[in-house]
């Protein structure tokens, strides 16, 4: 059977602290997207060991409701290592297609930080390929350690990879 793991982009892989065009936030990556689009971006500190070892269970895409360019843009910044053919993005998804290209029907999970009340664009956007397993991803906001921007919990790096790994372990079978 085929196995399709979908993972979002922001408050799953990274963090974006709003849209900046003078100056890089401590700890973040200035992303450029335009003249006056500029992003502060943190990666999530398991993201790519993430996507390394779903890559071992299933074919794995980005599916995300930020636009098609920011989410390149994100994925060539953090060596995400996705094709741009398996990106689907905000066009996609609001396109209403009828099944993303080269996919067949199988079993498939979603990994996002919302609940799954909150993403039903992504979920039918995905209904054709048989039953979704939806993974809420735990949020944590370990982005920054400034409390005046977000709160800094006492989780280490190697307690928030072990937790989403562990995650992935237990839901891809």
């Amino acid at each position: 059977m085929n196995k399709y793991i979908f993972v979002d982009l922001d408050e799953t892989l990274i963090h974006t602290y709003g849209l900046f065009s003078k100056s890089v936030m401590p700890g973040y990556q200035k992303i450029t997207l335009g003249p006056k689009e500029h992003y502060n971006t943190k990666v999530r500190e398991c993201s790519v060991a993430f996507l390394e070892q779903a890559r071992k269970k299933a074919k794995v895409f980005m599916l995300t409701v930020a636009t098609r360019d920011y989410a390149l843009a994100m994925n060539k910044a953090f060596s995400f290592g996705f094709e741009a053919e398996d990106i689907y993005s905000r066009e996609d998804v609001r396109a209403k297609l009828i099944k993303p290209p080269q996919i067949e029907p199988g079993a498939v999970w979603l990994f996002d930080n919302l609940p799954k009340e909150y993403n039903e664009e992504k979920c039918a956007f995905l209904a054709h390929l048989g039953p979704l397993n939806y993974v809420q991803v735990s949020q944590f906001d370990h982005y920054s350690g400034s409390s005046t921007i977000l709160p800094d919990y006492t989780y280490g790096k190697e307690d928030i990879s072990n937790e989403l790994l562990a995650l992935l372990m237990e839901k891809v079978k």
